[in-house]
């Protein structure tokens, strides 16, 4: 279950966690902090690694609240933060983890904004040999 703290990834997060439930599955959440689309001047290392740190102190507050909610639900879940090109690293945790499909919310990008980069829901359902699952 890739989270990224949009309305639509909670949803999501609902939806795997009541599979899981019903299947008796473990859910594992994963948040991806990318920093690529915020360049900084390489030779100010500590504003990156400042930007960077921010990052990952709101996906670890993200996974707090995924993992809460999977506690509340009686559902067993593991919570993991990576840090890279999103789909690329939620393709290759589902692959690490040998998991059986990968859950994800569709945020809705615009028509234009698809066409020039393309939305992370697409770029894993086209990366990933298993079975992705996208909720509205």
């Amino acid at each position: 279950m890739a989270v990224d703290g949009s309305e639509s990834a909670y949803r999501a997060s609902d939806y795997a966690l009541a599979l899981a439930k019903k299947l008796g599955a473990t859910v594992y959440f994963v948040h991806v902090v990318d920093v690529a689309p915020y360049p900084l001047y390489k030779e100010d290392v500590s504003d990156y690694v400042e930007v960077e740190s921010s990052f990952e102190d709101r996906g670890k507050e993200i996974l707090s609240n995924c993992m809460q909610k999977a506690r509340s639900k009686g559902v067993k879940a593991e919570s993991f933060l990576e840090v890279g090109d999103p789909s690329h690293e939620i393709v290759q945790f589902a692959i690490d983890k040998k998991c059986d499909c990968v859950v994800m919310g569709k945020r809705g990008l615009g028509k234009l904004e698809r066409i020039l980069v393309g939305s992370i829901t697409d770029q894993v359902t086209k990366l990933a040999s298993i079975p992705s699952i996208i909720v509205k």
